[in-house]
């Protein structure tokens, strides 16, 4: 349905200027010939009409039928285009929209030890962009976790590890970790060893007992990591990503195997109070293996449902604990026939706007300080802002940011944490962005 067209393949020598010149662009930026084939010239025209079904642009050549890619086009700006936001002090790219990709990458806060910055990120089924530097942001991941494997939040998983470069560390399901390794594997033979592709100047050293880096077994450097599903409200560790971050999982209720995810930050306690300007004590303490510092204090920073019912998370207690709390909200009531209600959103494994709304009438939202939204409908395009202004208590629109990147709109909150702002239509919407850099509107 996405891809209804025809294509016509010109007859020999008949070949369209303006796909020629996108073969020659595409033999200059490769160390290898580019032969202008009927083969060539297909992938060409398969690679616009995806493009122009997700950049709103219109394939001007009467050899496409359009009319089934133009009465589906949602108005976002491109296929993976994100601009970055601040969110309890890191840095989140985020492109959601159900059905059709999730990728959200995250830059943890150091303040959890280290000065660098280390990059996460969950789910991995479209490529965030740098809204500055136009270059893919997801490259920079360290790990990159699944919820599930549903295609709209794998299918990009391949192109990251290939274009990256080394290694790059994948946690799933356990049950899907065959099914990965399959399909990395098929791809490698369909690549073939792209020499386009640049080795990293100082690969990562192999783990004991872990296949690291690229060879011929897995020229991707992907590793996949299986996380077994934990007892229902339970946790399960998954990694230590680095500068004083943790990563655990919990099971959550999809259509098939699914997990959220939890990020902790472990913060060295203060100096006791006793030691203070007290060097010698200091030194004392430290011969003879006695504390110095107070108890670590740990923070339950991100939670990251990823696809599930409102039901499959409530007892999950760490939910509730967040500091920044990622949650699916893929159903909205709405007035138009195509809206669902709550109970068909169960059925499809998903949240629905009441689901949201009754966390916060039982107070589990207490504890959040923001409530990043994400994967609505297609159904909903254009319409998110005033469904959610509507449909969501008023009291909860503070701690509420929605994530509209990829339907063409602006990330904002829904209250006045990050500007004057209460309600108000579209136009009053708050660019995030600006906002939380202070900057100028």
């Amino acid at each position: 349905q996405i891809m209804d067209f025809q294509i016509e393949i010109p007859k020999e020598g008949q070949i369209a200027n303006n796909v020629r010149r996108s073969v020659d662009a595409g033999q200059r930026r490769s160390s290898q010939p580019l032969v202008a084939t009927e083969e060539t010239l297909v992938c060409s025209f398969l690679s616009l009409a995806r493009t122009s079904f997700h950049g709103s642009q219109q394939i001007s050549t009467p050899r496409v039928t359009t009319s089934q890619i133009e009465r589906q086009t949602p108005p976002h700006p491109g296929l993976g285009q994100s601009d970055a936001m601040d969110l309890c002090g890191h840095r989140l790219h985020v492109w959601s929209l159900a059905g059709v990709g999730t990728s959200i990458v995250v830059k943890l806060n150091p303040h959890g030890g280290g000065k660098k910055r280390k990059t996460i990120a969950f789910d991995c089924g479209v490529l965030p962009l740098n809204e500055k530097a136009g270059g893919p942001v997801i490259l920079g991941v360290d790990a990159v976790f699944l919820s599930h494997t549903h295609v709209d939040h794998c299918a990009a998983l391949i192109s990251v590890a290939r274009a990256k470069g080394g290694t790059l560390t994948c946690y799933c399901p356990a049950s899907a970790v065959a099914a990965l390794t399959a399909l990395r594997d098929i791809y490698a033979k369909l690549d073939a060893g792209d020499p386009c592709i640049a080795e990293p100047e100082s690969p990562e050293p192999a783990a004991a007992g872990a296949e690291k880096g690229r060879n011929e077994r897995n020229p991707f450097g992907l590793t996949i990591v299986g996380v077994p599903t934990p007892e229902p409200g339970a946790e399960v560790e998954v990694a230590t990503v680095g500068g004083g971050y943790t990563v655990t999982a919990f099971a959550t209720d999809h259509r098939i195997d699914s997990l959220g995810y939890v990020v902790r930050s472990t913060r060295k306690g203060s100096i006791l109070p006793a030691l203070k300007n007290h060097k010698e004590k200091i030194a004392e303490r430290a011969k003879q293996g006695l504390p110095i510092y107070g108890e670590p204090t740990v923070t339950v920073d991100i939670v990251y449902t990823g696809d599930t019912t409102g039901d499959g998370l409530v007892p999950v207690p760490v939910v509730w604990q967040a500091r920044l709390l990622i949650m699916e909200c893929t159903f909205f009531t709405g007035v138009s026939k195509s809206s669902k209600d709550a109970a068909f959103a169960k059925s499809r494994g998903h949240i629905h706007s009441e689901d949201v709304a009754s966390f916060h009438h039982r107070g589990l939202l207490d504890a959040t300080e923001q409530l990043l939204l994400v994967h609505f409908s297609t159904r909903y395009t254009g319409q998110v802002r005033e469904l959610a202004r509507a449909e969501l208590p008023e009291a909860l629109h503070p701690k509420v940011v929605l994530a509209l990147g990829a339907m063409g709109g602006r990330d904002c909150s829904l209250g006045s944490l990050f500007g004057q702002h209460q309600g108000g239509g579209e136009a009053e919407a708050d660019d995030l962005n600006q906002e939380a850099a202070g900057s100028k509107q």
